[in-house]
């Protein structure tokens, strides 16, 4: 278990679930708890702690960013696509 005040959560999380494949994802929409579902029966749960603000936020090293709000809704951005498109002469 990790909790969301412990110090040494992040870098256990990180470490053990180096190397895991995500094979499915559920989302419950009210309060908007989120499942990731790993191999061999391993569960990350991200269970909502208040139905006032941002319950937790995904991001992606290209610059993806997903919050869900407390009523079940989601606000996202994407990064720029850049496309380099070589002009033919």
């Amino acid at each position: 278990m990790y909790g969301k005040y412990d110090a040494e959560a992040l870098p256990r999380l990180r470490q053990d679930l180096m190397g895991c494949t995500v094979t499915a994802v559920l989302h419950r929409e009210f309060p908007s708890d989120l499942t990731v579902e790993l191999r061999d029966d391993l569960y990350l749960e991200v269970i909502c702690s208040s139905t006032l603000s941002d319950n937790w936020q995904l991001t992606r090293p290209d610059g993806f960013y997903l919050v869900a709000s407390p009523s079940g809704r989601y606000t996202f951005w994407e990064p720029e696509l850049k496309i380099d498109i070589a002009e033919d002469t």
